[in-house]
């Protein structure tokens, strides 16, 4: 940041503000991250007007920190917003709308979450892949993540579902998009990755649904090893995981000593990660999450 000075180009500073923004909201330094991104997206609507791409792109990161902040109702009409830009200038086949297409529909999904009211969530995921898979080949990386959106979409509509044959047809469907992201992640960026840990913990998650509780406990593991490799053992990442063993302990195997362990350490991990002042409002958040197998929302 000390390296901006006011004879860089305008779309250079942007991206700098965007980028930075972006890397403190995974730090969970989100004071930061707003005050980068909002001065972004003041500085790019007031240099390239609000109808412009580079606008719409920090929308999209706006969203992202929203999201992240768990200020849902408006990070999904923030999305909106981006996607509308987007689809004004690039038309409706581009990448950079179905990208923003992905955006809007994960959000959706989180905020719809309670009402169970998918529609909206899982048009907007179609719509993704069907643009990529148009534009792109079809083992691309682009599509792990928009298979991904759909197939945590389709877990909750099978987990609200009365009809058996029609849950059994979405949670394998479902199984069906986690495993070809889990592949593609894989190719991409190899095993120890945490874009490939994620993707074993939607298995595990998935498979908790399915009722194999054996195949979900290995795939959280597998989950928790590769994280606690790469960020180390205090990261939030790892409390996620270990949140979502503990789940799977408690509620579907009994094991009820292990579960508490395992609370007890994702809580503590979270108090270091957000700080004691707002633990309380982030263990709620887990809390809630951990009480539905089906649920990711990082």
């Amino acid at each position: 940041m000390k390296e901006i000075t006011t004879s860089l180009p305008v779309k250079v500073v942007v991206d700098v503000l965007r980028q930075a923004s972006k890397a403190c909201v995974v730090k969970r330094e989100f004071k930061k991250a707003e005050q980068l991104i909002k001065h972004a997206v003041y500085l790019a609507r007031d240099h390239f007007g609000s109808k412009h791409p580079k606008y719409s792109d920090t929308l999209l990161d706006y969203g992202f920190y929203l999201l992240n902040v768990d200020n849902i109702c408006q990070s999904v009409a923030i999305y909106q917003a981006a996607l509308d830009i987007r689809q004004s200038v690039f038309g409706g086949k581009n990448i950079h709308v179905a990208t923003a297409h992905e955006d809007l529909a994960y959000s959706s999904y989180v905020h719809q979450y309670s009402s169970g009211k998918f529609d909206n969530a899982l048009f907007h995921a179609e719509r993704a892949i069907g643009i990529i898979t148009h534009i792109l080949p079809e083992d691309h990386l682009l599509l792990a993540s928009s298979k991904r959106v759909k197939a945590l979409i389709l877990e909750e509509i099978a987990i609200d579902c009365h009809n058996k044959e029609t849950e059994q047809r979405l949670l394998q469907e479902a199984h069906d998009l986690h495993l070809s992201s889990l592949q593609l992640a894989k190719k991409a960026f190899g095993e120890f990755n945490v874009q490939t840990a994620k993707h074993y913990g939607n298995l595990g998650r998935l498979y908790q649904s399915m009722r194999k509780f054996k195949e979900a406990e290995e795939m959280h593991i597998k989950a928790i090893q590769i994280k606690e490799q790469l960020l180390g053992q205090e990261d939030y990442e790892v409390a996620l995981s270990v949140g979502h063993l503990a789940s799977l302990y408690n509620y579907d195997m009994n094991q009820y000593e292990n579960a508490e362990k395992l609370y007890l350490r994702s809580i503590a991990i979270g108090m270091i990660s957000f700080g004691i002042n707002v633990h309380r409002h982030k263990y709620f958040i887990l809390q809630k999450r951990w009480h539905t197998p089906g649920t990711l929302l990082f």
